[in-house]
């Protein structure tokens, strides 16, 4: 699909290994002087844009490549999410991946592409940017470039939100990234403790520990089926399947140690539980999108170089929201990260602007919002 307008931008289609190619590289153009920015793994990428990946198994994705004087200025890739739009009862398309040099030109090419390829699926809006979807690389980042991107999270141009708003695309929701301090997050939960200990006097039935090594697949798993059903009915989620629940697990086995999960237990029953990651991007920036055994040694042997990381997931049965168990989780992350560690601070991330529960909690750690991203949509 080839496509010329008035301002000399040509938009083709991805067709084969040569233009995938050039789609996968075409970040490094973008952000070759950024050193906020973490190169993601050529890997990675393949397996996501070659059908390898489990989205392809409710998904399906067509890659655009925007040109200028037959140099690369742009991509774009149009997303059909079915398991989305069966969660949610609408007719949504997404688009994601979107990167441009700043030129509203260029921009409004790749839209305008992604935009007819949904309609003619059948979509009635889009919605992005989702990388693929929300459960993975989400929203647009518009505020809090000065820091560097964290493990699993989402960076892009700071140029892009005005192109974005220029198009006419509007806002559907923001989401915050908090950062928790480790000296002012112990002065807070010191002052939370006499709430903390009435908390474990009533729920003196309730086990808090670490992930459990000879079980360590079936509890992440449990986890995974708790966040499901936690946040069933949020916006923008979509549940992990059982072919993305062993791709995170392939993913975090190497890297999860046990005691960056920790789990809430009643009458042996896991009830709750979060994921914490060191941000392995300390070392992966430097990787430059390639992995070898060295690089891997390096991170296994040096990981406690790292001084910041992740909430990555933290999910609960619904019956238990109200019962302390999220602070008796928080309480025992605090003993375990901030009490003696190398860590400094954290990051819990994304926390949409209307979860009052899970900001509430981040403020009473003395979390701060350091950056901010935005969904937008528009009808087609």
């Amino acid at each position: 699909m080839d496509k010329n307008n008035s301002d000399n931008v040509i938009i083709r289609s991805v067709e084969n290994s040569r233009d995938l190619k050039e789609f996968i590289n075409f970040p490094w153009k973008i952000y070759k002087e950024d050193k906020q920015w973490c190169p993601p793994l050529f890997s990675d990428c393949k397996k996501m844009f070659t059908g390898k990946h489990p989205f392809h198994k409710y998904g399906e994705m067509k890659l655009f490549l925007a040109e200028k004087q037959e140099e690369v200025v742009g991509r774009i890739a149009s997303i059909k999410n079915t398991l989305h739009n069966k969660e949610h009862n609408d007719n949504t398309g997404f688009f994601g991946f979107f990167e441009s040099i700043d030129d509203f030109h260029v921009a409004k090419a790749l839209l305008d592409t992604a935009s007819a390829w949904l309609k003619e699926q059948g979509f009635d809006k889009m919605t992005g940017p989702a990388s693929p979807s929300s459960n993975y690389e989400y929203g647009c980042q518009y505020s809090g470039f000065e820091y560097p991107q964290v493990l699993l999270s989402t960076h892009n141009a700071s140029y892009y939100f005005k192109l974005f708003e220029k198009y006419g695309l509007n806002k559907l929701i923001d989401l915050y990234a908090y950062k928790i301090n480790k000296e002012s997050s112990l002065l807070s939960h010191e002052k939370m403790s006499k709430t903390i200990a009435i908390i474990q006097k009533k729920n003196s039935h309730i086990r808090i520990r670490e992930l459990d090594k000879k079980n360590k697949k079936a509890e992440i798993y449990r986890l995974l089926e708790i966040f499901n059903l936690a946040w069933k009915g949020n916006h923008g989620f979509i549940p992990f399947t059982t072919e993305e629940a062993n791709d995170l697990y392939s993913s975090l086995r190497l890297i999860a140690e046990p005691n960056h999960v920790i789990l809430a237990e009643i009458n042996g029953q896991i009830v709750a539980g979060s994921i914490f990651l060191p941000d392995y991007n300390h070392f992966i920036r430097g990787m430059n999108g390639k992995l070898s055994l060295l690089n891997i040694f390096k991170i296994l042997m040096l990981k406690k170089k790292i001084t910041r990381g992740r909430h990555l997931i933290l999910g609960m049965l619904p019956e238990y929201r109200r019962g302390g168990i999220l602070h008796l989780l928080l309480n025992e992350f605090a003993n375990r990260y901030y009490k003696d560690t190398h860590f400094k601070e954290s990051e819990a991330s994304y926390i949409l602007e209307n979860n009052h529960l899970m900001r509430g909690l981040c403020e009473r750690l003395n979390g701060t919002i350091y950056k901010k991203y935005r969904v937008f949509e528009k009808e087609i």
